[in-house]
């Protein structure tokens, strides 16, 4: 007996299997993409430098039929000035509303004189919102770069200016500068200058600022010596407008000596055993058997 054979018909589960052997092969080499593009995406000085926070300084004048008005005129125009100045970063936008994130550095007020109004000028310093590295070509903002290599800091800096690095010392209470006293490091773009890092230094603090810096001799704390320092010199000739850019970065040097370290491999140092080995935690090596 001759039978006609069957016209052939996908079956569903056998579909549903091969579609999941598929799947099987091609998932694990797309999840191992981004653990292949991991190591690319550490660098030397964006793994150590948090985001960066940022102040202008502004000069503005103001008047008034009161001292109050005439400050209060001067505070209002120093944001509209330093909104146009950030005008490709999104203008007042670019600014942190409120009092909290404003500072007036100086105040100098002129006595109404017959029926002039009152007048006055201040150096305002505002803090400006996070902004995304790096900033647009047009936003005028100061790029400071820094890198540890060999026990020591370097920073680059893409617009002259003065830069200073703070740490606080282990077991203390009050905060230094480095190299120490209050020198300032002058940058200038395409150059490098160089500080070498203390022993254990693990928080340490990069200040720059176009408009230079004042540093405190004595500074109680850390924000207060930031907060001096980047009150900078004054500029008796400019009348108005944004007279300093400052930027400040913190630098974690823990995680990077760790890292580091990591790197050298997982076998213990010739000169880590005994005495130094048990100091660093590492378990006394096996004593020697008589033969």
């Amino acid at each position: 007996m001759q039978t006609t054979p069957r016209p052939f018909r996908a079956c569903p589960v056998g579909l549903a299997l091969a579609a999941l052997l598929v799947l099987a092969v091609v998932c694990p080499a797309q999840a191992q993409e981004p653990a292949q593009a991991a190591p690319e995406a550490l660098s030397a000085d964006r793994a150590i430098a948090t985001a960066p926070v940022r102040h202008v300084l502004v000069k503005a004048m103001g008047q008034g039929a009161t001292p109050k008005e005439a400050e209060a005129q001067a505070v209002r125009n120093a944001r509209a000035l330093a909104a146009e100045r950030l005008k490709a970063l999104g203008g007042e936008n670019a600014l942190f509303p409120g009092e909290a994130f404003q500072r007036i550095v100086s105040l100098r007020h002129f006595p109404a004189m017959g029926f002039s109004p009152a007048r006055a000028v201040l150096l305002l310093e505002l803090r400006l919102r996070g902004q995304a590295e790096p900033t647009p070509s047009d936003a005028k903002l100061l790029t400071l770069r820094a890198t540890v290599q060999d026990a020591e800091l370097n920073l680059m800096a893409d617009r002259p200016c003065e830069a200073a690095v703070l740490h606080l010392p282990a077991g203390a209470d009050e905060p230094e500068f480095l190299p120490g006293g209050t020198q300032v490091l002058r940058l200038t773009p395409g150059r490098s200058a160089s500080v070498a890092l203390p022993h254990g230094a693990h928080d340490v603090v990069a200040l720059g600022c176009t408009g230079g810096l004042a540093l405190p001799a004595d500074p109680a704390t850390v924000n207060e010596a930031l907060t001096k320092a980047r009150a900078g010199r004054p500029r008796p000739a400019q009348l108005e407008g944004v007279v300093s850019d400052c930027v400040e970065l913190r630098l974690d040097l823990g995680a990077t000596r760790q890292r580091s370290m990591r790197l050298k491999g997982p076998d213990t140092p010739v000169n880590m055993t005994g005495a130094a080995g048990r100091d660093a935690g590492l378990p006394d090596p096996p004593a020697a058997t008589a033969p």
